[in-house]
């Protein structure tokens, strides 16, 4: 017989990815709940990720050496980047408050028809319903969407290193 396994696709978002390359408090978890997942991201994850780390440099929180050891971790991340159209993009945000950094992992999982693993606690019922706005926005919990995983997340909202709500 054939040996047809299919692999759950994850949308990580730059939050989870930064805490994995920090070794914040929660990394295994993290590490845990992708194992074995095809990994996607859409092609801002990399600018995201650039624009977190010269945050941390700037307030000096991190070190250049620090942060190309975190950036050699990231390397090591087998995630698949796909391209997300700007206007299904800005079509999420004007039915919502989100900006569009957090809206292009949104519309990548509801492309790829995927979980979103997400600091970000939003609100909507299927993907596939994505002509229902989404609502709200707080960083209390890591969502694996459509099934909420509860755990404090490793910063707070002043130390988080991106815009978000």
């Amino acid at each position: 017989m054939y040996n047809c396994t299919v692999k759950m696709k994850i949308v990580v978002d730059t939050s989870v990815i930064i805490a994995v390359i920090t070794s914040e408090k929660h990394r295994r978890l993290l590490i845990e709940l992708t194992k074995g997942a095809d990994l996607v991201a859409p092609a801002s994850l990399h600018w995201e990720v650039g624009n977190a780390f010269s945050s941390l440099l700037k307030k000096r929180k991190m070190t250049l050496e620090q942060t190309l050891a975190a950036l050699s971790s990231y390397d090591g991340i087998a995630i698949r980047f796909v391209e997300v159209g700007l206007r299904e993009t800005l079509g999420l945000c004007a039915k919502t408050s989100l900006y569009a950094y957090d809206a292009y992992f949104i519309a990548c999982a509801l492309r790829l028809k995927a979980a979103l693993l997400s600091w970000i606690k939003l609100f909507f019922s299927r993907p596939e319903q994505s002509e229902r706005p989404l609502s709200g926005c707080s960083h209390d919990s890591l969502y694996l969407f459509p099934k909420p995983v509860r755990i404090s997340p490793p910063f707070s909202r002043k130390q988080k290193p991106r815009a978000a709500c």
